[in-house]
C-alpha cells in the first residue's frame, strides 16, 4: 500500500503560493504607487486551477471569472509561457490555451495524476506520479 502524498503536495504549493502572494503584498505596501509592483502582483495570480477541473482567471486579483475547462478532473498546477497556458492534473489531464478563457484537452499518453509543469529550452516539462515525466515538442517563440 502506497502512501496519499497529494494531500502534502496541495498543502506544500498551497504554503508556498501564500507565502509569494504576502512578499508581493508587502513590497507593494512599501511602494503603493510603484506601478511596476502592482502590474507583477496581478501578473503573478491572474490564472488559477483546482478541483473539478476548476479556472479561474482575473485582470486585477480581486474580481475573479470562471472559466469552462472541458475537463472535470482535479487540476494541480499550470504554468504560462510562450503565450500557452498548460494545465495539469489527476489522471494523466493535460489541458492547454492560448488565453486562459479557451481550452482544450490533449492527450497525455498516461494515466498517471500531473501535478506540475515547467517551461525550458522552448519546451514544456510535466512531472507527476510515480515518476511520470512528460516533454512537449518545441514551442515556436512568440513574434
Amino acid at each position: 500500500m502506497t502512501e496519499d502524498i497529494r494531500w502534502k503536495q496541495r498543502f506544500d504549493n498551497y504554503c508556498r503560493a501564500y507565502g509569494q502572494m504576502n512578499k508581493a503584498v508587502e513590497a507593494h505596501a512599501c511602494q503603493p504607487d510603484n506601478e511596476l509592483i502592482q502590474m507583477a502582483l496581478v501578473k503573478a495570480f491572474e490564472t488559477a486551477v483546482g478541483q473539478g477541473g476548476t479556472v479561474v482567471t482575473s485582470k486585477d486579483g480581486i474580481a475573479w471569472n470562471e472559466q469552462a475547462s472541458g475537463v472535470d478532473s482535479y487540476l494541480w498546477g499550470i504554468k504560462r509561457a510562450a503565450r500557452t497556458f498548460v494545465a495539469v492534473g489527476d489522471n494523466g489531464t493535460i489541458i492547454t490555451s492560448p488565453d486562459g478563457v479557451t481550452w482544450t484537452k490533449r492527450p497525455s499518453g498516461t494515466s498517471n495524476g500531473l501535478y506540475g509543469a515547467a517551461f525550458g529550452r522552448r519546451t514544456f516539462v510535466l512531472v507527476g506520479d510515480s515518476g511520470t515525466i512528460l516533454q512537449s515538442a518545441r514551442v515556436p517563440l512568440p513574434e
